[in-house]
């Protein structure tokens, strides 16, 4: 993974002061999973990818519902405010995860 794209990253959160700066390593880290859960799905649309983050995540028993909310917030901030991506998904809420599955019928395009 291009570390300097993430120090880029790591910096924009610091200097648009989108979250407390106590988060910013933590939302860098969630960029550098889905960065390279999305080696294997760049053919995919972004929104797509999200899902499919996201849904990875949930299936790990050790990912908690905050920590979903955090790469959910992270990416979306990386795709649509960073790379400012023309399209960015409309969701209504933010995903949970539900008795250890991702419940896409959550998320409304």
């Amino acid at each position: 993974m291009d570390k300097q794209i993430l120090s880029e990253f790591q910096k924009f959160l610091f200097d648009k002061k989108f979250i407390p700066e106590k988060n910013t390593s933590f939302y860098t880290y969630w960029v550098n999973k889905f960065l390279y859960f999305s080696n294997n799905t760049e053919i995919l649309p972004a929104d797509v990818r999200i899902k499919k983050f996201l849904d990875q995540l949930s299936d790990k028993a050790e990912t908690t519902d905050w920590q979903i909310r955090q790469a959910y917030d992270a990416t979306r901030l990386y795709l649509y405010h960073f790379l400012k991506n023309p399209s960015p998904v409309l969701y209504s809420n933010a995903p949970e995860k539900h008795n250890d599955s991702f419940n896409l019928n959550q998320i409304s395009i």
